[in-house]
């Protein structure tokens, strides 16, 4: 009985977290030319979450939602930007709220492996709008992790 009760209980609070961690994302919202952008972004949460279950890292999964969302976001500002100079302060900001969400999961959200991904992701959807090249790392100067 105290199983059953456990589960149920377990199973309703992961159903709060993923609704309240939902965006009004839609992938139909973000031009065809990034749309490989966001399969790098599942690939990230997959790879976080997985790391999540095996280890007993400083986050949750509420917090790789967040920043799933905070690149989801990314995309479709860059891609919406009409100017370098407004595309580099979308970068920036979108840098700083990693750099904070990092911070409060223990600076162990971000570690080696996701910094190459979302650096990647980030650097891509620049180099799509012509901010910068491909091999130029706009985030560095921003980034904590």
């Amino acid at each position: 009985m105290k199983i059953k009760i456990f589960l149920l209980l377990a199973f309703s609070l992961n159903s709060c977290a993923q609704n309240s961690n939902k965006s009004d994302f839609k992938k139909s919202d973000v031009p065809k030319e990034y749309q490989d952008l966001l399969i790098n972004i599942e690939t990230l949460k997959t790879g976080m979450i997985s790391y999540m279950n095996e280890a007993n890292p400083d986050y949750t999964e509420k917090d790789v939602n967040q920043c799933v969302v905070i690149l989801q976001s990314y995309i479709l500002e860059i891609a919406k930007s009409n100017s370098k100079k407004d595309g580099i302060e979308i970068i920036k900001s979108k840098i700083q709220e990693l750099n904070e969400l990092n911070k409060k999961c223990g600076d162990q959200l971000i570690e080696t492996g996701e910094r190459e991904q979302i650096a990647e992701i980030i650097i891509s959807a620049g180099y799509k709008k012509g901010y910068n090249q491909k091999d130029e790392d706009i985030t560095e100067q921003w980034r904590e992790w």
